[in-house]
């Protein structure tokens, strides 16, 4: 199988995650000139009722409730989701915030009030882990990524890939997805 887009060779890819997340990607490309992603991992403490009782439509529900409040607080561009379930981890979610770059120029403020809003809606129960760049990493998350800059934007890929993974998901498919607007048509006509 074809795939023509970058993705993280070290997971199994469930394909079907795989193309939506591209293809939200390409929508916010599409109406976004300039995009900033911010990547969350959120979570259950360890010995909480949360964490031992976890459901999976529960928590579906607390992470849809995180990115409405979230979005009424900030002025996002989109998010994509996915919860998981692991021996570490219990029932968990990654979820990938997208920044208009030309409003927002730093990720550390959004990243702490949607850590603000996961404790409030977990009653004290969740935190969140901000995924930032190591020297481990073979590419960077921290890099504004601009429509036409097709190696920011293949970078950009390979690190969203890790939400489409089979590992941890256990047949479970529950994730999200924000609408993405139609271009404005508003500013300079793009040349490709």
């Amino acid at each position: 199988m074809h795939i023509p887009y970058p993705f993280n060779p070290r997971y199994t890819m469930n394909w079907f995650l795989l193309s939506l997340l591209n293809d939200h990607l390409n929508q916010l490309l599409n109406r976004y000139s300039r995009i900033q992603a911010l990547r969350l991992d959120l979570f259950y403490q360890k010995g909480t009722g949360r964490y031992k009782h976890y459901s999976w439509n529960e928590t579906e529900r607390e992470v849809r409730m995180l990115v409405e409040r979230t979005l009424q607080h900030t002025n996002l561009a989109g998010y994509f989701w996915v919860l998981e379930n692991s021996v570490d981890h219990g029932c968990h979610a990654h979820i990938v915030f997208y920044l208009d770059r030309h409003l927002n120029q730093a990720t550390y403020p959004i990243a702490e009030k949607v850590g603000t809003i996961w404790r409030e809606i977990t009653r004290r129960e969740g935190y969140y882990n901000r995924c930032e760049y190591k020297p481990s990493y073979e590419v960077s998350i921290d890099r504004p990524v601009n429509y036409d800059d097709t190696e920011a934007i293949d970078n950009l890929r390979y690190i969203i890939s890790y939400l489409a993974k089979e590992e941890q998901k256990h047949g479970h498919y529950h994730y999200g997805a924000s609408e993405v607007p139609p271009p404005s048509g508003l500013g300079r006509p793009r040349t490709l």
